[in-house]
């Protein structure tokens, strides 16, 4: 499974489970003119079951970015270093 597809999977679940819980509330209200405590709480599930498929992938996603820029800054620091020292070292004839 690619990451592409693992995203659209992670989605449609949480899309889905947020259509359900409701449609789950406005059938009960409408059949029985008020939402039961079971329906309200299956509702709340389902809206923090989507929140947290949403909020934890743009939080991983902004964590991996903020890690690979670290990553490539470092690196390019020391390639910069680098740089500079292997001009410098002695024995070594300049270009």
């Amino acid at each position: 499974m690619t990451a592409n597809q693992k995203d659209v999977t992670q989605y449609t679940c949480a899309v889905f489970s947020l259509v359900a819980g409701i449609a789950l509330c406005y059938i009960n209200f409408l059949m029985q003119g008020d939402v039961t405590n079971g329906v309200l709480g299956m509702t709340g599930m389902c809206m923090s079951f989507s929140g947290g498929v949403f909020g934890f992938s743009i939080w991983v996603r902004g964590k991996v970015t903020e890690v690979k820029d670290y990553v490539d800054a470092r690196i390019n620091k020391y390639d910069k270093e680098n740089e500079n020292d292997d001009n410098k070292q002695p024995g070594k004839e300049p270009d």
